[in-house]
């Protein structure tokens, strides 16, 4: 299913802004469930080295991603 939002960007910008509150409060890694046919995002994820681990349950999946990648963030744009 598709929604006006989707090939925006607006995943990019979510997840370097999880990225930059997590560094900031310490954390060095995150997880979260998405659909398993959510390519867009794990690809994403994986382009700027930020997944750790991918694991599959089914129709959905588990991504670990660390918070300190050498990727931009909204501080460095």
């Amino acid at each position: 299913m598709s929604d006006p939002w989707q090939r925006r960007g607006l995943g990019t910008v979510l997840l370097n802004r999880l990225a930059e509150r997590a560094r900031d409060h310490g954390i060095r890694r995150f997880s979260g469930p998405m659909l398993a046919d959510n390519s867009a995002m794990q690809k994403l994820m994986t382009s700027i080295g930020a997944l750790i681990s991918r694991t599959e349950h089914g129709t959905t999946v588990e991504l670990v991603g660390r918070a300190g990648w050498e990727g931009s963030s909204p501080r460095q744009r």
